[in-house]
């Protein structure tokens, strides 16, 4: 799930870009087009490129969770073992599941105001949030309801901050753990642009 949450991240940063070259191309080969009807022209123009970039972002967030819980999973069966893993934690939430790993496996409290606590709540909020989405009436009384937010501004990175971030307590706590192994970046140049040799004028 590691390898996987990277690849999808490099596929989004490549789209991103390619984005950002196509709204700039609009932008500049349509100065004449009335200002009140532009935005919505190029996000009609682009609708394209931000499905998939919301589709990259989306299962790269997806899988940065899975990597934690998963490696999580792994690490209390391997240090529990697998019955005494699934009485007491299998079926607890996910910061449920790190606080009892770290007191059970590091003999160390990890409370609600832990910073890597927080961080992986939050990243698991969102999560829930892109799996079970809600629904909005959007009105003309009511556009605020209408919250569009371009791909380059979704919170991705932070994400992937606090899978670092997770990686390297866990890492620094438990020495056998080998993260070259368990923890391997696939290699960026394997997903290149389609536009690699273009670049932003402006």
């Amino acid at each position: 799930h590691y390898e996987a949450a990277w690849s999808s991240y490099y596929d989004y940063e490549n789209v991103l870009i390619n984005l950002k070259l196509e709204e700039r191309r609009l932008l500049n080969e349509n100065i004449d087009f009335p200002k009140e009807h532009l935005s919505s022209f190029i996000l009609h123009e682009t609708a394209n490129l931000r499905s998939e970039a919301y589709r990259f972002a989306t299962s790269a967030h997806l899988f940065v969770c899975m990597a934690i819980e998963g490696f999580l999973n792994y690490y209390g069966t391997v240090r529990l073992g697998e019955v005494v893993y699934k009485r007491i934690l299998e079926r607890v939430g996910i910061t449920e599941k790190l606080s009892l790993i770290y007191l059970l496996c590091f003999e160390d409290v990890i409370g609600t105001d832990d910073g890597l606590y927080k961080d992986i709540r939050r990243i698991f909020d969102q999560r829930n949030t892109l799996v079970h989405p809600k629904t909005k009436e959007v009105t003309s009384s009511k556009p605020e309801q209408f919250n569009y937010i371009h791909p380059e501004d979704l919170p991705l990175a932070e994400a992937f901050e606090v899978l670092e971030k997770f990686i390297g307590d866990i890492c620094a706590r438990d020495t056998d753990i080998h993260r070259g192994f368990h923890f391997k970046k696939p290699n960026k140049a394997l997903h290149p642009t389609k536009n690699r040799d273009a670049v932003f004028v402006g």
